[in-house]
């Protein structure tokens, strides 16, 4: 288990780091009533980082073996984080944030906590192949149905500390005022983490699944 969570780690760390959400989670815990929006908005990141990890990882079990379109569905992503890579080095300049994240003093909790859910799972394009990713490793290496519960939970826990921490910063002024100087920092280098970040892992991840398929 721990020599599967340590190959997790890095997949998840590219889903901590994801600006957007993480901007997100910012903005909505500065907004009014933020103290409730922020946990509501952390929850549904999580649960939404932990259904689609969970969906592809239990399409192994329970066969003899890993069917080989996963180790194929694991070089698309590869090449999905490629993609990304070079999206975000050409927007590399843009300072621009989704509409949604404009109008976030109006969210209610549950619509705070669907916007996390929704990030997580379809409008953020960065989270899909990370979180599909995770499952493939944990789908290949068969830990049963209890432990590929456990390890993906682990991995959208780690995932979502970003959210977790913005939550508990709005609590303390020091805490607001540094989510302030958070969210600067997040629009200006965001581009820089996540670069070589999908660069590293897109090649980790091919590279492994293409010695999967050529086999022993």
């Amino acid at each position: 288990m721990l020599e599967i969570l340590g190959e997790l780690l890095p997949i998840a760390v590219g889903v901590l780091v994801s600006p957007v959400p993480n901007i997100g989670a910012i903005l909505i815990a500065g907004s009014r009533r933020g103290a409730v929006k922020a946990p509501a908005y952390a929850v549904g990141w999580f649960v939404g980082v932990l259904i689609l990890t969970l969906v592809l990882s239990l399409v192994g079990i329970g066969a003899g073996g890993t069917p080989i379109f996963v180790h194929w569905l694991n070089v698309i992503l590869g090449l999905v984080l490629f993609w990304l890579a070079r999206k975000e080095y050409l927007n590399r300049d843009r300072k621009e944030l989704p509409p949604w994240m404009e109008a976030v003093d109006d969210l209610k909790s549950y619509q705070a906590g669907l916007a996390g859910l929704t990030l997580a799972t379809i409008a953020n394009p960065k989270s899909l192949p990370l979180s599909a990713a995770a499952g493939v490793v944990v789908a290949e290496a068969r830990l049963g149905f209890t432990g590929t519960i456990v390890a993906c939970a682990v991995f959208a826990a780690v995932g979502s500390l970003g959210m977790v921490l913005v939550a508990v910063l709005r609590f303390t002024s020091a805490g607001s005022a540094a989510l302030g100087r958070l969210k600067e920092w997040l629009a200006e280098n965001g581009p820089a983490i996540t670069i070589p970040l999908f660069l590293v892992l897109g090649t980790l991840i091919i590279t492994n699944s293409l010695e999967a398929i050529r086999g022993p």
